[in-house]
């Protein structure tokens, strides 16, 4: 469990990298969303997800060669619209006719 905390302390300081915002995660799955909010962060929002990614992926290698794990990882991408929400003061909700999810699974 403190490997999957340690994968996913790295995705979100990542977040912030990228101007991409996390919504949630669910055991092995992190979803998050760039584009819904503003962000200071340069470029459009699929270019900043695209970018985004690619880092995953990168932190996975890198955490697979130093635990010596098997680690692997699909990522999907969704383009469309959504709505977004702000529930008290900081919690985003995000309504959407299609999933944008990212899973980690370790084979």
């Amino acid at each position: 469990m403190s490997v999957l905390n340690e994968i996913m302390s790295d995705i979100d300081e990542k977040c912030d990298e990228f101007g991409v915002e996390k919504i949630k995660t669910i055991g092995p799955t992190y979803m998050a969303m760039a584009g819904g909010l503003p962000s200071d962060v340069p470029g459009s929002p699929l270019v900043r997800m695209c970018r985004f990614a690619f880092e995953i992926k990168k932190i996975i290698a890198r955490n697979n060669e130093v635990l010596n794990a098997n680690f692997e990882i699909r990522i999907g991408l969704n383009v469309g619209p959504v709505v977004t929400g702000v529930i008290g003061t900081q919690k985003v909700r995000i309504w959407s006719k299609k999933p944008f999810l990212i899973f980690l699974t370790r084979v």
